[in-house]
């Protein structure tokens, strides 16, 4: 059950990477730094891919088909955490109140993504 929802998690991602719009309302600036939440979440979504190899061949994706890492081991739950707090350390760095509506939708989905991960260790 948990692999159907993560599955239908990524590809809820992938339908939002597709209805992705003009790339200059997804540029906010944050001080004087331009953030690109569109780049955020495709270097997630790459980077989930590798880390969940299974998932990437579920969803079409053969790159990591000669990978399959010990999902209970230390160094992968290492990785694991580490990806996750990084890419809400990424967020967090983020003004949620500058985003535009479909940006807020994908930046929330993408946090409670990473909380439920954390939470699942």
């Amino acid at each position: 059950m948990n692999l159907t929802i993560k599955a239908s998690f990524v590809l809820l991602l992938l339908g939002l990477f597709a209805c992705k719009t003009d790339t200059s309302t997804n540029k906010k600036t944050i001080g004087t730094e331009k953030v690109d939440l569109s780049s955020i979440l495709e270097n997630y979504h790459q980077d989930y891919l590798k880390l969940n190899p299974l998932n990437a061949t579920f969803a079409g994706d053969s790159r990591y088909n000669d990978v399959f890492p010990n999902f209970n081991s230390k160094e992968y739950l290492k990785e694991y955490r580490t990806f996750y707090e990084k890419t809400l350390q990424t967020l967090a760095g983020i003004d949620k109140n500058q985003l535009s509506a479909n940006d807020k939708m994908s930046y929330s989905i993408l946090k409670w993504d990473c909380e439920i991960a954390l939470q699942e260790l």
